[in-house]
């Protein structure tokens, strides 16, 4: 491999990272709450890379979800979030909104909490909607969709 082809790797690679993956995006919405360079890549990288979020689900119980609460709420987010609808961070607010009301009385805290972990991958900081808008309809219910499985899995619940 020659420079030209390492170089040529290097701005695909980056393409793809801002085109598909939302880098950029991801990146401006950590202004006021990192610091750039490393400190900000520390907050979006793992909202870009799988590590296992359905394991910290179980921080539902902290809002009195049980398991399979837990899993009724993936599921039913999952269903709401399928449905062809438009995807801007109005629509999410209010189709989230509309959702943590049928939960009972912890849940907007519970919805924010189960989104936080999947879509964010965990406790982040990063503000879940525009995350949501980001990645868009497909990549959101595709996490959304993983991570159902692997909790039932995991948890073996059925």
């Amino acid at each position: 491999m020659d420079a030209n082809d390492e170089q040529r790797h290097a701005e695909l690679t980056m393409r793809y990272a801002t085109e598909q993956l939302g880098l950029a995006a991801m990146l401006r919405l950590t202004h006021g709450l990192a610091r750039p360079g490393q400190e900000a890549l520390d907050m979006v990288l793992p909202v870009l890379v799988d590590k296992g979020a359905w394991m910290k689900l179980h921080l539902l119980e902290i809002v009195g979800l049980s398991p399979n609460r837990t899993r009724a709420l993936l599921e039913q987010t999952l269903e709401l979030l399928s449905e062809p609808a438009p995807w801007s961070e109005e629509h999410l607010r209010a189709a989230l909104q509309t959702l943590a009301q049928g939960v009972g009385a912890r849940g907007e805290t519970a919805v924010e909490l189960l989104l936080r972990i999947v879509m964010l991958r965990g406790l982040s900081p990063l503000p879940v909607v525009p995350v949501m808008a980001i990645l868009g309809r497909e990549r959101s219910v595709q996490r959304l969709r993983a991570v159902l499985v692997s909790y039932v899995e995991g948890q073996l619940i059925g």
